[in-house]
């Protein structure tokens, strides 16, 4: 009778591993699941962050993509019908939270201050690594901008992008899935205090990574260090994966690296650091910045400015 009964459990054991075995990769590695549970999360995110249209200084267009959802995004453009660059736009945020319209008047200042039309794009909030879906509407954006040149009074061959923190991390994968998919890719990646980890220092090291890039790092080493450890802590809490989290002391010190990585292995690029000036205040409109940090702010901006016309300049 025992003997039976272990038999019996044997067996049941058996089968519910083989059942584990064949329905874990089906249901975690499935790409339609994980699209779906990406397109799900976004929706909610889009309810609690996504203004009303009357309400938006940009003008919103959505960019449609087949069997998926469509990327939704803001346009800010000049009355004149003169052609200018485009600076593609990518929120910041830790990849589970912003939205293109909560920098919405950010992006309106962008251009004014860089004389180029601008389009911010609301790409999907999803763990990092866990798929490629935020690169490649980010990709499908690009490509879009790129054919309706005309419509967006831009340059087709003036287009770069402009990514903050993790918007910057998603636009080089995203520039690198463009060239391969489309065969064109932006003509310059502006990273404004970029996440950074394994992922771009192995495209510098395979001589993969897009460029010319400009990596611009912001606040003082100390103050975001003390950041960096309270975004440590979020992304364990939502099982975000960095290589720069939570125990790593030189988290801070990976832009460093990654600009190391870059002139080692020839990637053109321009590193500049602001430690009296933060993010926050170089995104602002400068009003409430003091007579010390305003000249700051505006040579960043020029810095910029500059650079757009530099890396495009070539293009036709």
């Amino acid at each position: 009778m025992v003997i039976n009964v272990l038999k019996f459990l044997g067996g049941v054991s058996i089968l519910v591993f083989i059942l584990f075995g064949i329905c874990y990769p089906v249901i975690f590695y499935n790409d339609w699941l994980i699209n779906k549970h990406i397109e799900d999360r976004t929706k909610k995110s889009n309810q609690k962050f996504e203004k009303k249209e009357k309400e938006l200084v940009g003008k919103r267009f959505f960019v449609e993509r087949k069997d998926k959802r469509a990327v939704r995004c803001n346009l800010y453009l000049f009355e004149d019908d003169g052609i200018r660059p485009l600076i593609i736009l990518l929120h910041g945020g830790d990849f589970l939270h912003g939205d293109s319209d909560e920098i919405d008047r950010e992006a309106e200042r962008l251009r004014i201050d860089m004389d180029c039309n601008v389009v911010s794009v609301s790409y999907s909030l999803i763990e990092m690594h866990l798929n490629t879906y935020s690169q490649e509407e980010i990709a499908d954006v690009f490509e879009y901008c790129r054919t309706h040149a005309q419509e967006l009074h831009c340059d087709q061959g003036k287009i770069v992008f402009c990514g903050i923190e993790a918007g910057g991390y998603l636009g080089i994968l995203a520039g690198k899935i463009a060239l391969e998919k489309y065969g064109f890719g932006p003509q310059g990646y502006f990273l404004l205090d970029p996440y950074v980890d394994y992922t771009q220092l192995s495209m510098c090291q395979a001589r993969m990574h897009p460029q010319p890039v400009m990596l611009m790092r912001f606040g003082d080493l100390r103050e975001m260090t003390e950041m960096e450890k309270l975004f440590a802590q979020t992304y364990q809490k939502n099982k975000v994966f960095r290589f720069m989290n939570r125990d790593n002391p030189d988290a801070m010190h990976m832009c460093d690296r990654y600009a190391e990585e870059m002139m080692r292995n020839d990637i053109y690029y321009i590193y500049k650091n602001y430690p009296r000036l933060t993010l926050a205040d170089f995104m602002s409109d400068g009003f409430f910045l003091d007579e010390e940090t305003k000249p700051i702010r505006q040579e960043a901006l020029a810095e910029i400015k500059e650079n757009i016309a530099f890396f495009t300049r070539s293009r036709k």
